[in-house]
């Protein structure tokens, strides 16, 4: 009995030396490049295969086997004649990940063998996360209507998220780099709770314009901050334009006889300036006058002087353009009122003429 005894613990001792004396192949991820790996990309793997155990181990293969949603770009296979017992190596594989696949963990099977025939055998699966990147683009802005000044209006913003990943609490700002064009409150700014890839929206903001803004284009930004899946806080700044603009409107304050001129003031009560402004005084069907001027702002007045006409009342035409160079015609009848200067001493000159005659006449008569 006590002979049984001794040979079961020989057996025990010698059976647990032996399974510590064997090679033990473990294969990890050591990197991916990178990382986290975005659908439509290639990336670098790099695999650690270590010798865990005790022995050294011969003619190891190890077999990288990619499934959908992967693919391999070049050879997946490496073989090692001999990996010594402590030793690691770690080996680089270039796969392509398909630009349909959604944020998730995936597993890729690696075989792994080793020793004389291959005779040892097992699998491995190395996880990969897979997590797609969010990116936008500003596909159109907007007003409803144009921007007058003195307008309130809305702007309306559509963006797409051209990435490959969500984006989650997004916030759009508006901000225009002028103190003529200022958002209305809180409408400057919009919060959107998330988008997912290729999804479109239209956002709104409301501006008002200041009175005494000028036609033209005026710079701002869209800044667009938002958290990717792995919540990290991104920004994207897009430059924008905000055209103001209106149409140039004359109107005939009054018409006046000056220094032996037709003078007539004019006044711009429109939203743009007129440029360029010919004006053609017509008497009996035909041009008496032309008179020019460069331009006019918004709520100013200028005077046009014409020769002086022989008449009282007249066409005045007038051709103008805006500062977009749209041509704007006008016909406004007007009528101005001629008085003789100095008339009552005119009628005192002729009477004294007069009584001079008689006096003379009279003279002449007694003689």
């Amino acid at each position: 009995m006590r002979k049984i005894i001794i040979l079961t613990l020989l057996c025990l001792v010698l059976n647990f030396v032996s399974a510590q004396d064997v090679p033990s192949i473990q294969v990890e991820t050591a990197y991916t490049n990178p990382y986290p790996i975005e659908p439509g990309r290639s990336f670098e793997l790099g695999l650690e295969v270590n010798n865990a155990g005790d022995e050294e181990a011969d003619n190891v293969l190890i077999e990288l086997k990619p499934v959908s949603p992967f693919t391999s770009l070049e050879e997946t296979k490496v073989e090692i004649s001999k990996l010594y017992a402590g030793d690691s190596r770690i080996f680089e594989f270039k796969l392509y990940v398909d630009s349909s696949a959604v944020s998730a963990e995936y597993e890729i099977p690696v075989e792994i063998s080793y020793g004389t025939y291959h005779e040892h055998k097992f699998e491995k699966k190395i996880k990969l996360r897979v997590q797609g990147v969010p990116k936008f683009k500003l596909l159109d802005m907007k007003a409803e209507g144009d921007l007058e000044p003195g307008s309130k209006k809305e702007i309306t913003a559509k963006i797409k998220n051209v990435g490959t990943g969500e984006a989650k609490r997004i916030t759009l700002t508006l901000s225009i780099a002028s103190e003529y064009i200022q958002p209305v409150f809180s409408k400057g700014m919009v919060y959107v709770e998330r988008m997912k890839p290729n999804e479109e929206k239209e956002v709104s903001f409301e501006v008002f314009v200041d009175p005494d803004a000028e036609f033209g284009v005026y710079n701002g930004a869209l800044t667009i901050s938002y958290e990717d899946e792995s919540g990290n806080d991104l920004i994207e700044n897009f430059s924008v334009g905000i055209l103001v603009s209106g149409e140039p409107k004359l109107e005939i304050i009054k018409t006046e006889i000056e220094e032996g001129e037709l003078k007539v003031e004019i006044s711009n009560e429109g939203s743009a300036e007129a440029r360029g402004l010919k004006a053609y005084l017509i008497i009996g069907n035909r041009t008496f006058d032309v008179d020019y001027l460069t331009s006019i702002k918004i709520d100013r007045h200028s005077n046009l002087r014409f020769n002086l006409p022989p008449v009282q009342q007249g066409l005045l035409k007038l051709e103008y353009e805006g500062p977009d160079g749209k041509l704007y015609k006008q016909e406004e009848f007007v009528s101005w009122r001629i008085e003789a200067k100095g008339g009552s001493g005119w009628i005192v000159v002729v009477v004294i003429i007069v009584v001079i005659g008689v006096v003379a006449w009279k003279k002449l008569k007694r003689k």
